[in-house]
């Protein structure tokens, strides 16, 4: 879309509706048909932050996010966008997202990733309260395994299934996710490791 601009998203849009949408069952309360003039108006002011090099950009089914570093953008963003935000999240304070900023992930090597796909390994504080870990389990249930994969026992955890886990973690796929992931967590991260392969190494 930044590329061709609005008029090819919306036009590329309505060609993937009349195609698909016969095959899709949409929830209760959702239209499965694309609204064009809706769309124009999304793509034309979402078109500023995906051109923004500070700004990442996710987008998978009916999921579309965008994640940034400073307060100014997020405000902009939210502001732009009310239309069609359907939820937010960000640091608690200027001092969770410095912590975040400065703590970075920790390198591993290994030969193989986890399961051949995770590239980062997110270890939670396990002093986090069962409300945020119940709404962490509902964000994280909008995306599949490919993007991330949560130990057995973190699952039962965040479930309240199980009271305590020393270490809960999860593997994410790629650095976007990993940035999302960490802002969701804010103060519960403890840590970030990221799998490095030898074979990397030996190619460089």
């Amino acid at each position: 879309m930044s590329r061709y601009g609005p008029s090819v998203a919306v036009s590329k849009a309505l060609e993937w509706d009349r195609k698909y949408s016969k095959d899709w069952k949409p929830s209760y309360g959702q239209s499965s048909r694309v609204d064009p003039a809706d769309l124009e108006s999304f793509c034309t002011k979402v078109r500023p932050f995906i051109e923004d090099e500070n700004v990442k950009v996710r987008s998978e089914g009916k999921h579309f996010n965008l994640f940034c570093l400073d307060k100014a953008t997020y405000d902009k963003i939210a502001f732009s966008l009310r239309e069609w935000v359907m939820e937010t999240t960000e640091p608690k304070s200027d001092k969770d997202l410095e912590y975040l900023l400065a703590n970075k992930a920790i390198k591993v090597l290994v030969n193989v990733l986890p399961y051949e796909n995770y590239k980062y390994k997110i270890v939670i504080k396990p002093t986090m309260k069962y409300e945020q870990r119940a709404k962490l389990l509902g964000w994280m249930n909008k995306y599949g395994t490919e993007e991330l994969r949560p130990s057995t026992s973190t699952m039962l955890w965040l479930a309240e299934h199980k009271r305590y886990v020393q270490d809960p973690f999860l593997y994410v796929a790629s650095d976007g996710m990993r940035t999302l992931v960490e802002l969701y967590l804010g103060p519960n991260k403890s840590r970030t490791e990221e799998f490095v392969l030898r074979s990397s190494l030996e190619e460089a």
